[in-house]
């Protein structure tokens, strides 16, 4: 029995003899080296690396990179068989070098991967510049492209939308050369009193960047102004029009500035032969006068007395082209703003939509001479698609057909469209209306 201990005993020192002896001779190796490091550029301003992995007992690998003449460090590490980096710490335009190794508990592998030199080329970076100038139908605006990525820009500008987020898929933009740094875009042809989303933008190889988005408001054409009332205790509502004051309503004061009475002359011989101020109703009609105001002669916005409101005066040919310049420009365009636009109310036909606020009526005119085959001179005409205002300039014509010309007057007609003609040299004996302007 005692033997049979003896036995069971040393057996077993022997195996655990032979155990430890195994384990002590078991020995880590250090990793094989990775291979195929490469990489690819990404928009997004990151660098995406992958190299092969030929070792079966690395437990990690490290990335280590370097610019220029600096020396290599260790920027990040992946887990155990994971191949692929993601360097996001970069700067475009600026030249990376890297390279990747093994590791276990062993130490690292023999030597490093291939080393991968790369440089970052994104979109380009840039900014929307805030508005410098803003008007009823455009906006001074543009753009500064602070990091071109290291690429040409090849086409730079703004685009627009009534919309967020507006992109150079629409036609709604502009192009302002090339190049990085600070450039500057007017955009016109905008709608009055409209919101509009704007982003610069800036093209390279790459593709195209913006901006931030700005959102501004074109002007209204026109604002309400604080009114006027006349010596004959007329009101008139008012309209800022480019910063000057208008009459919304044409002239209905009977007297002049200082009280003294502005005669009402009704027959057509009397008014031809007039060498003082005068006013008529459109035919002699009282109730045209409601709707139109009344007619004058020159001679009645000359007199020293004055006809304007105090505080006002009777428009010059430079503020009537003025008023033109700032609503387009063009004939027709301008005449159809200014016009009222109710059909068969007025006019004769509906050829303007009055954006201007300016609401022009068919007030006519009273000829000094014969018109339209007429025998007799201070006949009427226009109604329903003619309205003339008086300016305050003098001047004189050697025009046979009129007598004493001087000043000019400005003539919004429709016929078949509407449009404005600022004409020189009627005759002092036409009866016109009067828009005032304030001082």
């Amino acid at each position: 029995m005692m033997k049979k201990i003896i036995a069971l005993l040393t057996g077993i020192i022997l195996i655990n003899s032979c155990s430890s002896t195994n384990d002590e001779n078991t020995t880590v190796v250090v990793p094989v080296s990775p291979t195929n490091l490469s990489g690819i550029n990404s928009e997004n301003a990151q660098i995406t690396l992958t190299w092969t992995d030929n070792s079966t007992n690395e437990t990690e690998f490290k990335i280590e990179r370097k610019t220029g003449t600096e020396v290599f460090s260790i920027i990040g590490t992946t887990k155990v068989d994971v191949t692929n980096y993601i360097d996001t710490n970069i700067i475009n335009g600026i030249s990376y070098t890297y390279r990747v190794y093994a590791y276990n508990s062993a130490g690292n592998s023999p030597t490093y991967s291939n080393e991968f030199k790369i440089t970052p080329y994104g979109l380009p970076i840039l900014t929307t510049t805030p508005i410098t100038t803003l008007t009823t139908t455009s906006i001074n605006t543009g753009g500064n492209i602070t990091d071109s990525s290291g690429l040409t820009i090849n086409s730079r500008g703004v685009v627009w939308s009534n919309t967020s987020n507006p992109s150079t898929s629409t036609s709604n933009k502009t192009i302002d050369g090339n190049g990085s740094g600070v450039y500057t875009s007017t955009i016109n042809s905008l709608l009055p009193d409209t919101a509009y989303y704007i982003r610069a933008y800036a093209i390279n190889s790459k593709g195209t960047s913006y901006g931030n988005e700005i959102i501004y408001k074109t002007l209204p054409i026109f604002t309400i102004g604080g009114g006027v009332t006349d010596i004959c205790g007329n009101s008139y509502p008012t309209i800022i029009l480019q910063r000057q004051e208008w009459m919304q309503k044409n002239l209905d004061v009977c007297k002049y500035r200082n009280g003294d009475i502005i005669p009402e002359v009704q027959n057509f011989t009397e008014w031809s032969n007039l060498k003082t101020g005068a006013w008529c109703y459109y035919e002699n009609k009282t109730e045209n006068g409601t709707i139109y105001g009344k007619l004058y002669n020159r001679y009645a916005i000359t007199d020293p007395r004055g006809i304007a409101p105090k505080g006002w005066h009777i428009p010059s040919t430079d503020e009537w082209n003025n008023l033109y310049k700032y609503l387009g420009e063009s004939n027709n365009i301008v005449g159809a703003k200014m016009i009222e636009s109710k059909k068969n109310k007025y006019w004769c036909d509906d050829y303007g939509n009055n954006e201007s606020g300016f609401t022009v009526f068919p007030g006519g005119q009273r000829n000094a001479v014969p018109q339209n085959y007429s025998t007799y001179g201070g006949n009427y005409g226009g109604s329903c698609y003619l309205a003339c205002f008086w300016s305050s300039d003098s001047a004189k014509s050697n025009s046979t057909n009129y007598s004493e010309v001087g000043g000019s007057f400005v003539s919004i007609q429709k016929s078949y469209y509407s449009y404005i003609d600022i004409t020189k040299y009627p005759n002092q004996n036409d009866g016109y209306s009067i828009r005032c302007v304030k001082d």
